[in-house]
C-alpha cells in the first residue's frame, strides 16, 4: 500500500510540474516542509522525555499498529485500501488537465 501511495504522490507532483510550470514545485516544496515540521514537532516530546516515558508511548504505539481493530490500523487501512483500489482512476485523474 505505501509503495502505491508514493507513486500516486510523485506521479501527482511531476505531472503538477509538467501543466503548470515550476510555480507548482514552491507549493510542493511548501508542503513537504509543512510535513517535516509537523514530523519534528510530534518527535520533539519523545526527545525530552525519560526512558519510562518513551517505553510506554512505544508500547501504546505498537498496540495502536499491531490491533487491525484499532482506530489508527482502520483508519490506515481504509486510506491505504482506497488508493490501491483505485490506482488506475486515480492515476487517470491526475493525467487529466481539466482537474488542474
Amino acid at each position: 500500500h505505501l509503495n502505491d501511495s508514493v507513486e500516486v504522490m510523485e506521479h501527482f507532483q511531476a505531472v503538477g510540474r509538467k501543466m503548470i510550470g515550476e510555480k507548482i514545485s514552491q507549493v510542493f516544496a511548501e508542503h513537504n516542509a509543512t510535513i517535516t515540521n509537523k514530523v519534528e514537532n510530534t518527535l520533539q516530546p519523545f526527545l525530552i522525555s525519560s526512558h519510562s516515558q518513551i517505553v510506554s508511548a512505544c508500547k501504546n504505539w505498537k498496540t495502536a499498529i499491531t490491533d487491525s481493530n484499532s482506530a489508527t490500523m482502520k483508519r490506515f487501512y481504509e486510506q491505504a485500501n482506497f488508493i490501491t483500489n483505485n490506482k488506475t482512476a486515480i492515476l487517470e485523474a491526475i493525467d487529466n488537465r481539466s482537474n488542474w
